[in-house]
């Protein structure tokens, strides 16, 4: 029996690499991810992870952000699925506000539901330290 709130606990490792404040990768393994069975049994699998994100400055305090991914779940899923997001920027010395556009390939939403993978708008607002 699984402990509550302990069923997505996993390890992982990750390599990040980035360019001049604007391009970055980023590639994910985690030996041990986990998900659950169309019969709700806990399982726990190998996935691998590869992001690609680019920050292009606009006009001051603008900059556009994309990037795209590709989660290989198929061991945990049965399916591997793609990622990716669109918006932009507004920098004000530590602050951060950005409004993003978050969309999935059909494989994500057939894996997650059409209303969780698709089409979602995100406004954040961060501060830097």
């Amino acid at each position: 029996k699984a402990v509550v709130g302990r069923q997505y606990d996993y390890d992982e490792a990750s390599l990040a690499l980035e360019f001049d404040d604007r391009l970055s990768a980023q590639l994910a393994l985690s030996p041990n991810a986990s998900g659950f069975t169309a019969a709700g049994q806990l399982q726990r699998q190998r996935t691998l992870a590869a992001e690609l994100s680019l920050q292009q400055p606009l006009l001051d305090p603008l900059a556009l952000v994309a990037g795209i991914g590709w989660y290989g779940t198929q061991r945990l899923y049965g399916s591997d699925y793609s990622a990716w997001h669109l918006g932009l920027v507004a920098r004000w010395g530590p602050l951060d506000l950005s409004l993003t556009r978050l969309d999935s390939d059909a494989r994500a939403g057939r894996l997650f539901g059409a209303d969780r993978a698709h089409g979602r708008w995100v406004l954040t607002a961060a501060r830097r330290f």
